[in-house]
Order: C-alpha cells, then structure tokens, then sequence
C-alpha cells in the first residue's frame, strides 16, 4: 500500500486553488505578479500572429507571402 499519494495531492491542491481563483479571479493575477516580482520573472510576450488576411494588393487580392529557406537550415 501506498503512503504517499502524489497525484491525489496535485488534484486535491489543483482543486482548492480553481475554486479560489473562482471566487475571486484579480486573486490569481496579483498573486501571480508578487511571485514574479519575488523570483524576478518576466512576464512572457505573446507571440503576434501576422494577419496576412489583411494584406492585399493594389486589385484586391491577397499578398503571397515568400518564406527564406528552411527554419533551421536557412536553406
């Protein structure tokens, strides 16, 4: 038998945390800034998606977009 159970623990504190966070959803956010300014963590950008759907030429159609090379290789 098991003394210990882990994954029962993380669903038990996963549980109490989301009915906090329920109840008061700024509780998260500024717990989440004190921990960053804490441990001096910079918030992650989001990563902007270009919209190519809005480019269009002068006739109205859509601009092709021309990749250079591979990702990785640069090829």
């Amino acid at each position: 038998m098991k003394k210990f159970d882990c994954v029962k623990m993380m669903r038990d504190i996963r549980d109490k945390m989301a009915e906090r966070y329920l109840k008061n959803p700024e509780l998260e956010l500024k717990e989440l800034t004190e921990i960053r300014k804490k441990y001096g963590v910079i918030e992650a950008k989001k990563k902007i998606q270009p919209n190519f759907r809005r480019k269009k030429n002068e006739e109205g159609q859509p601009l092709k977009v021309h990749l250079k090379g591979h990702a990785r290789t640069g090829r």
